[in-house]
């Protein structure tokens, strides 16, 4: 389905392509296909829903403080001696998950999963726009973000099935990294020519950090505070609350988001060759305000498969345009430490935004909450203008 244009890779293309598509993997099945034996977990070790939501707490938690480290490791030091360890410490304390006697020992494998997973969000990108170039790497950061759509439709229900019977059963799941980490090592993948200082590298990467590079990672930022505040918090909230839906049935809706993302992510790469960058962004934030805007309002839950779309789509695009002049903006030797600090600043607002809207909803009101959350897409589309210059990808690519 993907190869929707004829192109020819080398082998170790190939192989990079398979390392950043399980790095992919792996960094959202870590989250979401848990999601669903929280429950279970809380009956079977008998403590409190929030208490065994730890599980998901401390798989998260690394990737706030590690990332930026696992970025400045793989420009110094190389690609793989990040990689191969991040790969091989996911799988192994992921599968050591299902045979924890206890809830303590869970939730401590699980942050030792989550250490290993924090490189693997940092460079899945990181690698990508290594080894591709133009628009051949606007494409394959749109089919990054379909396998990201296709996941976070399908691992719930994998989570889900899989718990039903035991909840130990989709802890073994990252077993699955392992024997990437040996396609890994025998993969060619950037490493440093020269190694300067310490000091004298954060100043190299310090001095990028301001215009769309800057506002890069602001929009990283609040999209994420948005998609985890409005969507993933706001709209299972709202659906129960107003119309009384059960979670299966707010689950099953939630892949109208996934369905926008994807069928948009696929051809990402046409329309990043077609349109200039601030056009798509500028598309983007107005689909996340109607997404947003029209949530709250719709008569029946059905109908609120419409915004999910739309706030799917807006994803779709806004992300990978994002990816895209992050890569552009740095050369290889300070990609991973800049693609870092923008994974870390994704997880911040996945962190901050349910917390908030949460603050926000109990302190004024669900619709006060989904208003507010407006104003972040009119920030963005504010800062596009006089930020992000007209080109296309392919007019500002270096192929």
């Amino acid at each position: 389905m993907l190869c929707t244009q004829h192109t020819e890779y080398t082998p170790n293309q190939k192989k990079v392509i398979v390392l950043s598509s399980v790095a992919t993997i792996g960094m959202v099945f870590g989250l979401v296909s848990i999601m669903p034996v929280v429950p279970k977990l809380a009956e079977v070790f008998q403590v409190s829903l929030s208490t065994a939501s730890l599980v998901i707490a401390a798989y998260a938690l690394p990737g706030i403080f590690l990332a930026p480290v696992a970025g400045l490791l793989a420009d110094r030091f190389g690609r793989r001696v990040v990689l191969v360890p991040a790969f091989l410490l996911f799988g192994l304390a992921g599968g050591a998950c299902a045979f924890a006697p206890g809830l303590h020992e869970l939730i401590a494998l699980r942050l030792v999963q989550g250490i290993g997973a924090a490189p693997l969000q940092a460079l899945n990108i990181t690698i990508l726009g290594d080894a591709f170039s133009g628009p051949v790497r606007a494409r394959w950061l749109g089919y990054n973000m379909t396998m990201v759509s296709v996941c976070n439709a399908v691992y719930p229900a994998l989570g889900g099935l899989l718990g039903q019977w035991d909840w130990r059963y989709p802890f073994l799941l990252p077993l699955f990294a392992l024997p990437v980490a040996f396609v890994a090592l025998r993969t060619k993948l950037e490493k440093p020519q020269e190694r300067p200082g310490l000091g004298a590298y954060l100043v190299e990467v310090g001095r990028v950090l301001r215009g769309r590079t800057l506002w890069a990672l602001l929009a990283t930022l609040l999209v994420f505070f948005m998609l985890f505040a409005g969507i993933i918090t706001g709209y299972p909230a709202f659906a129960r609350h107003q119309f009384g839906a059960e979670p299966a049935a707010i689950g099953m809706l939630m892949v109208m988001f996934s369905l926008g993302s994807g069928l948009v992510s696929l051809w990402f790469g046409r329309l990043a060759q077609t349109f200039a960058v601030r056009a798509l962004l500028l598309v983007s934030v107005a689909l996340y305000a109607l997404g947003l805007g029209l949530l709250p309002h719709m008569p029946s839950f059905y109908w609120l498969a419409l915004p999910l779309l739309l706030f799917g789509a807006g994803h779709a695009l806004n992300v990978p345009c994002v990816q895209s002049l992050l890569v552009r903006s740095v050369p290889p030797q300070r990609r991973g430490a800049l693609l870092s600090l923008n994974s870390m600043l994704t997880r911040v607002g996945q962190t901050a935004g349910p917390f908030l809207f949460g603050l926000v909803v109990e302190g004024v009101s669900m619709a006060f909450a989904f208003s507010a959350l407006l104003l972040v897409p009119a920030g963005l589309m504010g800062l596009a203008f006089g930020v992000v210059g007209p080109g296309t990808l392919r007019e500002q690519g270096d192929e």
